[in-house]
């Protein structure tokens, strides 16, 4: 994918070829149109006025999403590999760990954290600092399709082709390191049966 392919004209975007790419991504991020692309491209627009921005070409293969917070993204990759990209510098580091593609990924709410799942069904909860692995959690019988962090940052909710949502409390990776999390919390972490749940408010 490169930029001369696309046209922006305000938040629209004409794709100069028949039909866009397969597994083409398209986000929206701190003001920019964020493109992915299954070939390892990455490239950006200013949202308001169209005008084109950065394009890089990542050391992942993309599966044509990522989570974004604040500048930052983190491009899910189809090989268990995730990328760090800062929109305003470019590509950083790649970090390894999942068997199979990473389908989901959550930014913590002060951003030190970052959880991400897939295929394998475990879910990782990295350090953003210097991508330290500090939990894996057994967390599901089948894909992880997505997560979410309360507000606070205590508990991590985490959805699965399973059918079932979990919930983990990560208060104990701050009291008792990632063992207890993993142990205690998948023995006791609410599962809810269902084809749907829509959870809503604060406690």
């Amino acid at each position: 994918m490169c930029s001369s392919d696309l046209e922006v004209d305000r938040a629209v975007v004409r794709w100069s070829r028949r039909a866009l790419p397969a597994g083409l991504g398209a986000h929206l991020v701190d003001g920019r149109l964020v493109l992915v692309s299954p070939d390892g491209g990455l490239a950006t627009w200013d949202a308001a006025s169209g005008a084109p921005g950065q394009t890089w070409n990542l050391g992942i293969h993309p599966v044509g999403d990522l989570s974004a917070a604040g500048t930052r993204v983190l491009v899910h990759g189809d090989d268990g590999r995730v990328q760090l990209v800062d929109l305003r510098t470019g590509p950083g580091p790649i970090w390894e760990g999942h068997a199979g593609p990473v389908l989901a990924s959550a930014w913590s709410p002060d951003q030190r954290l970052v959880a991400t799942a897939g295929r394998d069904r475990i879910v990782r909860i990295r350090a953003v600092g210097d991508g330290t692995v500090l939990a894996e959690i057994p967390a599901h019988d089948a894909d992880v399709w997505g997560m979410a962090w309360s507000p606070d940052g205590r508990w991590l909710v985490t959805t699965s082709a399973d059918r079932r949502v979990g919930t983990w409390d990560l208060a104990l990776l701050e009291r008792s390191g990632p063992e207890a999390l993993t142990e205690v919390e998948a023995r006791t972490g609410a599962r809810l049966d269902g084809a749907a749940v829509v959870a809503s408010g604060s406690r």
